[in-house]
């Protein structure tokens, strides 16, 4: 399958707005608490796009994609939950000093890891729950059941998300949010919507004119809006995001290279990920050292945490160029 420029874009974007959920605060009123909405559509993305690229044919070459992503997830699950467990401890030069007590006291149990993806610091649910994706997928493929077989139950996952979350909230009843912010009740649901984008491409992306994304996503502001002041406060998943996320994705989809913007494409293409794990600590380090400025808090980060990706990725990409120099057979 040739790059989809767009999508790559779109990565990009998303993760800029993971780092405005982190560093906005929705306190400050109802402009920044609409912008911290809109943003959530982000996570939906990579789970809607994860999906779609894990649409196969064939069985032997699906359950061998599985095992290889899923092998990296694990490896990344331990490397970054490593990360955020060592920032906790003190003998960090007492640079996390106000932070690692309260990390500390946030370490999930062995329940909490497995059950709701947990990890040493909140936004490494992320990748607990993808790697049960691919893990359910291998399972559905032993049991020869196909997974089109789950599309039934992705109305039913996103309405239990909203249920728990948002409406939940309007009344008053507020739960931890790994309740609903897990595999179950966001990572399946939305990667079985890719799935299924992809699974039946022919039927539904010719039908949807960019126009008809256009006119559709003139509605999503108004309703995060009434969403905002109805909630009042800072929702994992609103309804508003499942649309926006789909719209955004179902243009990209259909318009793999009208968003070519080669620099922002490449960043969102290759360090997406990176950027993803690494910002919360940037953001520690821009507080400690007072670099924060107010409004620029989110640029801030996001060209930081692009810098440190960036060195990362070189020194990742050189370390396997040598490794295969040194092993050519």
């Amino acid at each position: 399958m040739s790059t989809n420029h767009s999508l790559n874009v779109l990565k990009f974007f998303s993760a800029f707005a993971v780092i405005c959920t982190h560093t906005i605060n929705w306190h400050n009123g109802q402009i920044p608490l609409i912008i911290i909405e809109l943003s959530t559509f982000a996570v939906p993305v990579f789970f809607l796009i994860s999906g779609f690229y894990s649409y196969y044919e064939n069985n032997s070459k699906a359950n061998q994609k599985y095992k290889t992503r899923s092998i990296k997830l694990i490896k990344l699950i331990i490397i970054s939950n490593l990360l955020y467990l060592f920032a906790s401890f003190e003998v960090m030069s007492n640079l996390f000093a106000q932070h690692y007590q309260i990390m500390l006291s946030k370490l999930p149990s062995i329940p909490q890891f497995l059950v709701f993806n947990l990890g040493t610091y909140g936004h490494l649910w992320f990748i607990g729950s993808l790697l049960y994706c691919y893990i359910l997928f291998i399972i559905l493929l032993k049991l020869n059941v196909k997974p089109k077989k789950l599309y039934k139950f992705i109305p039913v996952l996103l309405l239990s998300n909203i249920i728990l979350g948002e409406i939940f909230k309007c009344i008053g009843i507020v739960l931890p949010c790994h309740y609903y912010r897990n595999f179950f009740f966001t990572g399946l649901p939305f990667f079985m919507l890719g799935h299924l984008i992809h699974d039946k491409y022919n039927e539904i992306i010719p039908k949807i004119s960019n126009k008809q994304i256009l006119f559709s996503l003139i509605f999503i502001i108004p309703l995060f809006i009434i969403e905002g002041l109805i909630v009042n406060m800072w929702v994992d998943l609103y309804l508003g995001s499942i649309f926006l996320s789909l719209l955004l994705f179902i243009y990209c989809v259909k318009n793999p290279t009208a968003l070519n913007l080669k620099v922002i494409g490449w960043i969102g293409g290759n360090l997406y990920t990176y950027i993803y794990i690494l910002h919360p600590l940037i953001i520690i380090f821009i507080k400690k050292f007072n670099f924060k400025f107010d409004y620029l808090f989110p640029i801030e980060t996001l060209i930081f945490t692009i810098i440190v990706s960036y060195i990362i990725y070189l020194v990742i990409y050189k370390v396997e160029i040598n490794y295969c120099i040194y092993n050519k057979p």
